[in-house]
């Protein structure tokens, strides 16, 4: 994956019109957060799980959205990262405990 410099930093108010018009892509947004994660994680160990194909897969059906129209509003795209206090089916949920 190539870095793109910049996405890491942007804010919501940049990002979003950019994901509306299709200048920015949710897949690159999401990849350059995954690259992130990757290079930083190890040192950081802020992430428990990391969902990189969920998250991979629910931004390619994103972008699709977005080149049809169907744009839900300016979080539409953007990476978030959860705490593990919120239940997903599937994966563990601790709440930080041990």
């Amino acid at each position: 994956m190539a870095r793109t410099r910049g996405l890491e930093f942007a804010s919501v108010d940049d990002l979003a019109p950019r994901i509306r018009s299709g200048k920015v892509s949710p897949v690159r947004l999401v990849e350059t957060a995954l690259e992130r994660i990757e290079r930083h994680d190890p040192v950081l160990n802020s992430f428990l799980v990391v969902m990189r194909k969920p998250a991979l897969e629910t931004a390619r059906s994103l972008k699709r959205e977005v080149k049809e129209g169907k744009y839900r509003g300016p979080l539409h795209g953007i990476p978030v990262g959860l705490k593990d206090l919120f239940d997903v089916a599937g994966e563990k949920t601790t709440g930080g405990s041990t």
